[in-house]
């Protein structure tokens, strides 16, 4: 009699334990097609120009190969026809990538792909993948450089290093900085090689001219915050320095040997800067962790978020095609903005 109580007791825990996961899958059901529904009005009622396509997924990086656009991310190499937005097969050789942080063409035209287990070339219609051990880091590859001589620069966690003449060798840093994970790299017209650190812990800056050596930067001198996350050179040889971490950061600017710290009457100055981009006709897109993208004409500036219509709010790649249209990377995938089409609204 014991035996079938204890029975009865059992099946009812289960029965009540079904019936909760099934009323948890409901909800999860039902706030899932909610979302669904939202998002796809959304897309839906974009203003004129603008489409998103959500297929990617987070995007972190993007590089024009012919007509076609690739971009890299979380889930791997997605490559869209840039002309009928479709998405295009992914090579074999590739679809196992992950977290895709850069992207590089080289001379020569070969492509180089920076991932978290290391470099991946492709060359003269062949693809060849070098783990991060082989070509002396410690972990994920954060980004590429292909230098005009053909030198191809690699930081990632575990320092620098440097791919010539078909060999990487390691790139020693001044140990004071105690920099040792790179994400971002940049050659000015000077040719002065810029190095960064997005570290929260160990950021920072570094420059290196072989005439004088390496130089470093520091936050509160030079620099918004010692998280340096990208670097670009205007049309005008202005250095553009974006940094910040968890919200907090901003642009430095270096010109003539002297920095300044970028001002605009916003609280969008202090914000965390996680991209920059200059367009065709001299534009600086600034991409920002949590708050869009700000474009500066030199004059006025446009402030533009995902209730504007953007795939998200943390913009981190920003890519002007053949045709004048704007690819904009984002964790929710990529939207794509016609040439004149983001001139939503002006702020000064």
């Amino acid at each position: 009699m014991g035996n079938i109580w204890g029975i009865k007791k059992l099946l009812n825990t289960l029965r009540s334990c079904l019936q909760i996961f099934i009323g948890a899958a409901v909800v999860l059901v039902g706030v899932s097609l909610i979302v669904s529904l939202i998002d796809l009005r959304k897309i839906n009622s974009l203003p004129p120009g603008w489409v998103v396509l959500r297929e990617p997924g987070e995007v972190s990086a993007l590089l024009t190969v012919g007509d076609e656009i690739w971009a890299g991310g979380r889930d791997g190499l997605t490559i869209v026809d840039r002309d009928t937005l479709t998405i295009l097969a992914t090579p074999t050789e590739v679809k196992e990538l992950r977290y895709i942080r850069a992207l590089q063409n080289s001379v020569g035209g070969s492509l180089w792909v920076a991932h978290d287990a290391g470099v991946s070339l492709f060359d003269d219609g062949q693809w060849h993948h070098f783990s991060s051990g082989e070509i002396g880091l410690t972990g994920p590859v954060y980004m590429v450089l292909a230098e005009p001589s053909g030198n191809i620069w690699v930081g990632g966690e575990g320092g620098l290093v440097r791919f010539k003449d078909g060999t990487f060798e390691p790139v020693m840093l001044p140990e004071e900085t105690k920099i040792t994970a790179i994400s971002t790299i940049f050659l000015d017209s000077s040719d002065t090689l810029w190095v960064g650190s997005d570290s929260n812990t160990n950021g920072g800056l570094l420059s290196f001219r072989e005439s004088s050596g390496w130089q470093s930067y520091s936050a509160g001198q030079e620099l918004n915050h010692s998280s340096v996350t990208d670097i670009i050179e205007d049309q005008t040889g202005v250095l553009w320095v974006a940094t910040g971490f968890a919200g907090r950061g901003g642009v430095s600017l270096f010109s003539q040997k002297k920095w300044v710290k970028l001002e605009r009457e916003s609280e969008l100055e202090s914000r965390k800067v996680r991209s920059v981009f200059e367009d065709s006709e001299g534009r600086i897109w600034q991409g920002y962790e949590y708050d869009g993208l700000s474009i500066f004409d030199g004059e006025h500036w446009t402030d533009i978020s995902a209730a504007d219509g953007l795939a998200g709010d943390e913009v981190k790649a920003v890519l002007q095609d053949q045709n004048g249209s704007y690819w904009i990377a984002t964790p929710e995938g990529l939207s794509v903005i016609e040439e004149n089409a983001w001139r939503l609204r002006n702020n000064n």
